[in-house]
């Protein structure tokens, strides 16, 4: 289990509070921000990370085939898809990361379906990653660093394996519930049949 800084994730809270807030320094700041560096751990373990992963193609081995996943900062317990809403050029930090995508989501036509969406708590709660592509079909896919152990429920409507190994290897949990047992917080990549 990874712990959680509770003082790492009210301040997190605190600064986007305080950059949506009429009169406040970061009051031009309005709905999601989208990041242009990798998410940190006190921004996952606040719940105000949203993140989206685009499938653009499947190899012969079953492996989705995508570029790294872009991130938003959103207000803790939002469910909005940010990369849906109009406001996305604006992007959060200060220091230059690596790129976050090699696709923009402004490119996501609607024959695109939600493959997955995978929680970092329990009940659908806290940041999320959403899977886009066009099929479940024993479609699969390693998780990305950030990403990894994280998963504690998932809503889809394929059926999902959660795998403790990178290519689906060692345990794995599947099923229809949404809150994961033994691999909550375990998983390394995941399949859709």
């Amino acid at each position: 289990m990874r712990f959680r800084t509770t003082l790492a994730a009210a301040a997190v809270t605190t600064l986007l509070a305080l950059s949506t807030t009429p009169g406040s320094a970061g009051a031009a700041v309005e709905g999601p921000i989208k990041l242009d560096r990798p998410p940190t751990a006190a921004e996952f373990d606040s719940g105000a990370v949203a993140c989206l992963l685009t499938i653009t193609g499947q190899a012969k081995s079953g492996e989705f085939l995508h570029g790294d996943p872009e991130c938003w900062l959103i207000t803790p317990g939002d469910r909005t898809e940010p990369w849906a809403t109009t406001q996305t050029s604006t992007r959060a930090g200060s220091e230059p990361g690596p790129s976050l995508g090699a696709g923009s989501a402004t490119g996501v036509t609607s024959a695109f379906t939600t493959v997955g969406t995978h929680y970092d708590g329990a009940w659908y709660s806290g940041s999320f990653i959403t899977v886009q592509g066009t099929v479940c079909n024993g479609g699969w896919l390693n998780l990305s660093w950030d990403w990894i152990n994280r998963i504690s429920s998932t809503l889809s409507p394929c059926y999902v394996y959660h795998w403790d190994g990178y290519n689906l290897s060692g345990w794995a949990e599947g099923g229809w519930s949404p809150n994961l047992t033994y691999m909550s917080n375990a998983a390394n990549s995941l399949s859709y049949t």
